[in-house]
């Protein structure tokens, strides 16, 4: 299917609408006066998306450079959590859980183990995260996780039940060297975020991760499709969406749109806000 002048304008126009509607949200009397010149400089750029948006827009595959890595990386052997039990790192319950957890095959499997330890389960997961340092075992571990919350995401309620604001126990991985190790760490804190309405925390609480996500945005990231679909979720949520503005966000997805991205992440980015 190839992209017709008609649905290119309508791209672009859906993301000005959408900046002007939050612009109103704000209470702001004129959007002109709200923005910055060089924003205003950069809006106008959208005009050059028509040579860069490719025909495959519509066909091209989802998965992106995060997704090939977490397929290689459950392709590995599985960990050996001996060592953690040992070493007293996890209890005797707790390395029965985490073994049964790691080698589930399946969704009914997964569920079964999940519902068998119950609260423990969820636990675990956030004390495995924080003890953890060795970085192909992290890996292999936010994989499932990501993997389980991807499956069902009414179990973010079971994990909120469980512990605290569990998305803050993955914010120090956002600050590890490893590339896969933070994108795959912001897919579970968005899941966990945006999971369950009655549970979401205050715009303000996840400021930090919404100007990461505004940082990580960068033409030269392997993962900005990652990014992208993170945005995606949690610009759902008008107070998200808001506070996203504040720090500028909204202008370094102009600002990224004018550049030569594939078309899936310009797909992407052009509906974030929608």
């Amino acid at each position: 299917m190839t992209i017709d002048d008609e649905q290119l304008i309508e791209f672009k126009w859906s993301l000005l609408v959408n900046l002007f509607l939050d612009s109103v949200r704000l209470g702001m009397q004129n959007f002109e006066k709200h923005i910055t010149k060089e924003e205003a400089e950069t809006l106008s750029h959208l005009a050059a998306l028509t040579g860069t948006i490719e025909h495959k827009v519509w066909g091209w595959r989802v998965a992106g450079t995060l997704w090939k890595r977490a397929r290689e990386i459950l392709a590995k052997p599985p960990i050996d959590w001996l060592p953690y039990l040992e070493n007293q790192f996890i209890t005797q319950r707790e390395f029965a859980f985490i073994t049964a957890f790691q080698f589930a095959q399946t969704k009914d499997e997964r569920d079964l183990t999940l519902a068998y330890f119950k609260d423990l389960s969820y636990k675990t997961i956030v004390k495995v995260v924080q003890c953890v340092c060795v970085v192909q075992e992290i890996e292999q571990f936010l994989v499932l996780i990501d993997d389980t919350l991807s499956e069902d995401l009414g179990k973010v309620l079971k994990f909120t039940e469980a512990v605290e604001e569990p998305w803050k126990a993955f914010y120090h991985l956002l600050r590890c060297s490893n590339e896969f190790v933070r994108n795959i760490s912001s897919r579970i804190i968005t899941k966990l975020i945006f999971g369950t309405k009655s549970v979401r925390p205050l715009a303000t609480e996840v400021e930090f991760f919404l100007e990461w996500l505004k940082d990580e945005i960068e033409e030269s990231n392997d993962y900005l499709r990652s990014v992208a679909r993170c945005l995606q979720r949690l610009l759902q949520v008008d107070d998200y969406r808001l506070a996203f503005m504040r720090l500028n966000g909204i202008s370094k997805i102009v600002k990224i749109l004018t550049c030569d991205l594939s078309p899936q992440a310009q797909y992407q980015f052009c509906f974030c806000s929608g």
